[in-house]
C-alpha cells in the first residue's frame, strides 16, 4: 500500500493531509472524531506497518490519557454533576465525555502525523513548496534532515563514550550527557557552515535555478483530486451550516441524517488514497 500512496502526486498528497488535519481539529462531532481515529490507525498500519502503529499508539495514548484525566479538572460545564472537588468546583459527566473525545482528537492527530512524516519526504515537500517559495522549501528540507541527523549523531557520541570509558550507558551521569550534547551541537554547527560554503561555491542564489523531479500528474491524481474536492466541499458545507457541530455540555444536537452524511463524507475523504488500491484499479498516464 505504501508504494501505491507514494505514486500519488506530491501536491495532491499535501492537500490531502492539509484537509485531514483541518477536519480532525475543527470538527468535534463524535462521529467525526471516531471516524478520524479509526481511519488514522488503519491508514498508518497499511502504509507503515505494525511497528510504526505501535510506536504511534504509545505516544498517542500518553497524550490521550493526559487530556482525558486533566480536562475534567479545568472544565466544569454540564448538567449532570457527579461530585464536588475539595476546592468547590463540580465534576460533571459532560466534562468527562468532552475530555475523552478531546483526547481522541489528539490521539488521531498523532497517528496522522506519523503517516505524514512517513509519506511526505523531504523531496516531496521541496517539490510542493519549491515553486511557490524556494526559501521555505529550503528551510523545511534542511530542518527535516537536521533533526534525524542530530538524534543519530547523539546516539553515536553516547556509544563512543561508553566504549572509551568502559562504563554502562546509564552510568555516564549528567556530565557525560552534557558533554555528548556539546559535541553534537558543535558537529551540527560545523556541518551547517560546510553546507553553506558548498551551496555558495555551487552558485546557490546567484540566479534562477532549475530542478528535476520524477513526479507526473496523471489521471489517477485527477481522480483523487476530484473526490477530495467533492467530499471535502460536502464536509465543509455541513460544518459551515452548523450541521457538523456538537455541544457536549448542554444536551448536544442529537444524531440525525446529517450525522450519517458527515460520517460517510469523512470516511470517503479519509480513505481516498485507498481507492486506487481497491479493486486493482490500473491507471494509465
Amino acid at each position: 500500500m505504501r508504494k501505491t500512496v507514494n505514486k500519488i502526486y506530491p501536491t495532491v498528497l499535501a492537500l490531502y493531509f492539509l484537509f485531514v488535519f483541518i477536519f480532525t481539529l475543527l470538527i468535534s462531532h463524535p462521529v467525526a472524531v471516531i471516524t478520524s481515529t479509526i481511519t488514522s490507525a488503519v491508514f498508518l498500519y497499511a502504509v507503515c506497518g505494525n511497528t510504526a502503529l505501535k510506536k504511534a499508539v504509545k505516544v498517542g495514548m500518553v497524550l490521550f490519557l493526559f487530556s482525558t484525566l486533566l480536562t475534567p479538572l479545568f472544565v466544569h460545564k454540564g448538567l449532570n454533576i457527579i461530585l464536588y472537588f475539595p476546592w468547590g468546583n463540580p465534576l460533571t459527566k459532560e466534562a468527562i465525555i468532552y475530555g475523552f473525545f478531546t483526547g481522541l482528537v489528539i490521539f488521531s492527530v498523532i497517528l496522522w502525523s506519523f503517516s505524514f512524516a512517513a509519506i511526505m519526504t523531504t523531496d516531496k515537500l521541496t517539490f510542493v513548496f519549491g515553486k511557490f517559495s524556494p526559501s521555505v522549501s529550503l528551510i523545511l528540507s534542511v530542518s527535516l534532515r537536521l533533526v534525524p541527523e542530530l538524534i543519530e549523531k547523539f546516539k553515536e557520541v553516547i556509544a563512543l563514550k561508553t566504549v572509551n570509558s568502559g562504563e554502562n550507558r546509564r552510568n555516564l551521569g549528567i556530565g557525560g550527557l552534557v558533554s555528548a550534547t556539546s559535541i553534537t551541537m558543535t558537529w551540527a554547527l560545523d556541518n551547517g557552515a560546510q553546507t553553506a560554503q558548498s551551496m555558495k561555491s555551487r552558485g546557490y542564489g546567484s540566479k534562477k535555478r532549475s530542478t528535476f523531479y520524477r513526479y507526473n500528474f496523471c489521471r489517477r491524481d485527477l481522480f483523487l483530486l476530484i473526490v477530495m474536492v467533492l467530499f471535502g466541499a460536502l464536509v465543509a458545507g455541513l460544518y459551515i451550516t452548523g450541521k457538523a457541530k456538537w455541544n457536549y455540555f448542554y444536551g448536544g444536537f442529537g444524531f440525525d441524517r446529517f450525522s450519517i452524511i458527515l460520517c460517510l463524507g469523512l470516511l470517503i475523504f479519509y480513505i481516498n488514497p485507498f481507492l486506487i488500491k481497491a479493486g486493482d484499479i490500473r491507471w494509465r498516464r
